[in-house]
């Protein structure tokens, strides 16, 4: 997360191997220097190693900035191929008196309307970010949200009614959290069946599958 993506990316590969049910997840970093190769390189080598998703967190402790001019085309490299992006540290997905930096909902908003074919999905929504989160996905249908966190009451079958289940993203926050709460949210969602297998892995699978390799 903050130090040596590169080492940890490669470890991730390594530890991959003779394992196919599970996919790789880099981290890559929001700005990059002009000693790193050019954002377009690093997809390639991330597609080649089979890594079709990945991490972003905003740099720790130091200032950050969205825009193109300052990711040198990470967004833009990324909305080409239809890389699902993780946004973990983001305003919405941290109880409220977490004072962390993280990706605002502006920022979001952003990102999902100037680049609609990015696949960006919000890790952890906390339930007080519902008010907001609900016209963001009222406005930007590339937007989806990992629900370990989000503990409304009828929170998946609120989002699913309102917006569709292939909005919704499984997760557990394991090993750090303890899975059981996104587990129970899927088991026992009034939903139907299709919705529920959607959410539990299709919708995530659909969003690799959609990954432009070439």
């Amino acid at each position: 997360r903050d130090y040596n993506q590169d080492i940890g990316n490669r470890e991730i590969v390594e530890a991959l191997e003779g394992q196919p049910r599970l996919y790789g997840c880099w981290v890559l970093r929001v700005h990059g220097n002009a000693s790193e190769p050019p954002i377009e390189s690093q997809l390639e080598g991330m597609l080649a190693a089979g890594v079709r998703v990945v991490r972003l967190y905003p740099p720790p402790r130091h200032p950050y900035a969205i825009s193109d001019w300052a990711t040198r085309g990470l967004w833009g490299a990324l909305a080409e191929r239809r890389i699902p992006v993780l946004l973990t540290a983001s305003d919405l997905g941290k109880h409220p008196d977490d004072t962390t930096a993280g990706f605002s909902a502006d920022n979001i908003y952003a990102l999902c309307r100037e680049y609609p074919e990015l696949p960006v999905i919000i890790v952890r929504l906390n339930y007080t970010s519902t008010r907001i989160v609900m016209p963001l996905l009222e406005r930007c249908p590339n937007l989806h949200i990992e629900i370990s966190y989000f503990t409304l009451h009828r929170g998946v079958e609120l989002i699913t009614r309102l917006f569709g289940a292939e909005r919704l993203i499984f997760g557990t926050g394991a090993p750090v959290n303890n899975p059981g709460l996104a587990l129970a949210l899927v088991r026992y969602a009034n939903v139907s069946d299709d919705e529920r297998r959607a959410i539990a892995g299709g919708n995530f699978r659909r969003l690799l599958e959609k990954v432009r390799l070439s």
